[in-house]
């Protein structure tokens, strides 16, 4: 297996609507319509291609084009999504934080003392009305806890077992790989290193999934 691994050093994500050569910027588009991700790309009047530009440390350039609505590689989600979804993921995994604030992870005996916090004030506020009875039916039983650890260690679980069975002939991502700072990128279908590559992705994910 070649393990030649890739330090995205710029990442840029445009939009090129159908019957335009104009290209805009993903996160321009999004915050001018005030608009979520998802719901852009769910959105069948925006009719168009997603075009990622990639630049690597060594100089090497790639872009990778694909319809807006092409549905990610194992048929769940949209491509995009799925891959900053990814993304996302593999760093809180691998870093044990909360992505957006670097907040390391939390443990609560109470599992409505930590979807509260998490949550914070406004958004409980909903919950906070609602009986014991009420929040188990919705929320589950308080007693089992949170836990932000073993959270993180199902979704990353999830995106690998979905890999091995639907993406990959072989093997190729695990968690000791990624513990080491390599993962394989079935989109850009390239050994990518992880810390070095922190610095590019961040602005995306950031923009897009919160």
């Amino acid at each position: 297996m070649n393990l030649n691994i890739y330090n995205i050093k710029t990442l840029v994500v445009k939009y090129r609507a159908r019957d335009s050569k104009q290209e805009i910027s993903l996160i321009e588009l999004l915050h001018d319509n005030e608009m979520e991700l998802l719901t852009f790309l769910e959105d069948v009047e925006m009719s168009g291609e997603v075009i990622y530009y990639v630049k690597y440390s060594d100089g090497e350039e790639q872009v990778v084009t694909h319809h807006k609505s092409e549905p990610d590689l194992s048929e769940g989600t949209f491509r995009l999504f799925d891959f900053v979804q990814r993304w996302l993921t593999i760093y809180e995994w691998r870093d044990a934080k909360e992505f957006e604030t670097r907040r390391e992870f939390l443990k609560f005996d109470s599992l409505y003392e930590g979807l509260r916090f998490l949550a914070g004030p406004e958004k409980w506020s909903y919950y906070a009305n609602l009986s014991v009875k009420e929040l188990e039916e919705r929320l589950g039983p308080d007693s089992q806890g949170l836990d932000e650890h073993e959270v993180s260690d199902e979704r990353i679980g999830m995106h690998l077992t979905i890999e091995k069975e639907t993406l990959f002939k072989e093997e190729y991502n695990s968690r000791a790989g990624i513990k080491r700072g390599h993962y394989y990128d079935p989109y850009l279908e390239r050994w990518i290193n992880i810390p070095q590559s922190y610095r590019a992705l961040r602005p995306l994910i950031l923009r897009t999934m919160y």
